[in-house]
């Protein structure tokens, strides 16, 4: 949330304080722009953890596990961020605002006001400058100006003027939806299942009932995180999927935004079938033969998630230096 640009965990020995033992061993990584708590986890906590636990484990062994003592100045405990503490302040840069965001994903989310309800957001990034995107307004009390909802999602001003763009809302209900979908309407038609599908579903809604185990039976209706569910369920369940889908990889989000069985099986089968594919940016190449391969390159810019062409009609010449002649025209923004 304060924008650090480095991160890591420490293995220290236990006394008798609050983490206040001395210091085992440290690993340190970069904080990436549009990191939060689940990308770091997955990236780093995670899998270099194990590795510093075995280190740890394999220095005491040794004899050779240093005793490093903490720093005293300076250190603090910092409390449970809880839900009223994580409502947005629209009056600072749009880069706070943004880590302020990334910094409560997942839990317990950044949320706001919209029309009198809380809406929480989740995926944010940080865009880069250029014009602002075609989209539709969406008021929020203390915000500069209105956001917009675009296609690629909820396009968020600072109050300097640049934008952060959210990927996910959830609603006071605990539903998920995409960002760009807030406007559209929410009734989806429902699919008539193949007997194949309904074999899937049934299987799926046993996975259900073993990560439930507080739950007698799976309805259509049940909420996977009302049902009790966790982060570390969204994980294992996601996990389920591709073994019993023929690889088929969902994302954490997926799951979020179809928290009921009904939908979840909904959302599966449309994927199963490639209903839900991503929407394909049209790209206007340059095509040419070279090294007896065909290669494609874009020249346009990309800005707001599409290739356009520069509004001045600048190029620059980009030369192949073996023999001195044009290649591509790349086009030039200007600001």
């Amino acid at each position: 949330m304060q924008g650090d640009k480095t991160g890591g965990f420490t293995v220290f020995w236990a006394d008798d304080g609050l983490d206040t033992g001395d210091i085992l061993l440290q690993k340190e990584c970069e904080v990436l722009p549009d990191d939060t708590v689940n990308s770091i986890y997955n990236r780093f906590l995670f899998p270099e953890g194990v590795k510093g636990m075995v280190e740890a484990v394999r220095l005491i062994a040794q004899g050779s596990a240093p005793r490093i003592p903490q720093p005293t100045e300076g250190a603090t405990y910092d409390p449970i961020q809880k839900k009223e503490n994580a409502k947005i302040n629209w009056d600072q840069p749009a880069e706070a605002i943004h880590n302020f965001i990334r910094g409560n994903d997942k839990v317990p989310g950044a949320w706001t006001e919209v029309n009198g309800s809380k809406l929480t957001l989740f995926g944010s990034s940080f865009t880069t400058n250029g014009p602002n995107p075609e989209g539709e307004p969406l008021e929020i009390p203390g915000a500069s100006q209105p956001s917009l909802v675009t296609k690629n999602g909820l396009v968020l001003f600072g109050n300097d003027g640049k934008t952060l763009t959210v990927k996910n809302l959830q609603f006071e209900d605990g539903k998920m939806i995409p960002a760009s979908q807030y406007f559209k309407s929410s009734e989806n038609t429902s699919l008539q299942l193949s007997q194949e599908e309904r074999a899937i579903a049934e299987d799926l809604r046993a996975t259900w009932r073993r990560i439930l185990t507080n739950v007698p039976e799976i309805e259509d209706s049940t909420d996977f995180f009302r049902a009790g569910a966790a982060s570390m369920d969204v994980v294992r369940l996601v996990e389920e999927v591709k073994l019993k889908c023929n690889g088929l990889q969902l994302q954490n989000e997926d799951v979020y935004m179809a928290t009921k069985f009904e939908e979840f099986i909904q959302m599966l089968v449309r994927r199963l079938r490639g209903e839900d594919a991503e929407e394909q940016i049209p790209i206007d190449y340059v095509e040419m033969d070279t090294n007896n391969m065909k290669i494609q390159i874009p020249h346009q810019l990309f800005i707001n998630g599409q290739f356009v062409d520069a509004e001045g009609g600048k190029t620059y010449d980009t030369i192949n230096p073996t023999d001195g002649n044009v290649r591509v025209n790349l086009r030039i923004y200007q600001t």
